[in-house]
């Protein structure tokens, strides 16, 4: 496994194990609902999502999704029956990834044996993360008819 596959592992699991005690602290919170409950509540969350794959309008798989936040939470009123409460919520750190396409690589080992890269200039948002596969195709030129192979070559990109 390589260091970066690792560091990316160990932050997975630290995120976790953060939204666990935070879930934990907010549950045993929540349950204490009588007249010496907390007026006021502040607490602390860290959201992410490795893969949007669906959602409510559509398919976005691929997409990442990283936030990290604070919440108020006040009481206003506590009666027998009713509690009435407003929150406020924060995030000043969010990041939405996308996968893109950013070019393809074309290789024609017949004669003429050609081979080369084309780039876009701005990356192309795609629906799906960009296989790597090689692609049989076809060029046609001068009444010839050449066999090939198409390679995508994929990224991502973060939408400001």
């Amino acid at each position: 496994m390589l260091a970066s596959e690792r560091i990316h592992t160990w932050t997975r699991k630290a995120g976790l194990c953060l939204l666990m005690g935070f879930t934990a602290s907010a549950v045993s919170r929540a349950q204490d609902v009588s007249v010496y409950s907390n007026r006021m509540v502040f607490g602390g969350f860290v959201e992410y999502s490795n893969d949007s794959s669906h959602m409510l309008l559509g398919y976005a798989d691929g997409r990442k999704i990283t936030a990290l936040g604070a919440s108020f939470e006040r009481r206003s009123f506590l009666k027998s029956n009713v509690t009435g409460s407003w929150l406020a919520e924060v995030r000043p750190y969010m990041t939405v990834t996308d996968p893109t396409m950013t070019g393809f690589m074309l290789k024609f080992p017949q004669q003429p044996t050609y081979s080369g890269m084309v780039t876009f200039a701005s990356p192309v948002p795609v629906d799906k993360p960009v296989s790597s596969a090689p692609l049989n195709v076809l060029l046609v030129t001068q009444n010839q008819i050449y066999a090939g192979t198409a390679t995508y070559v994929g990224g991502t990109r973060s939408p400001t």
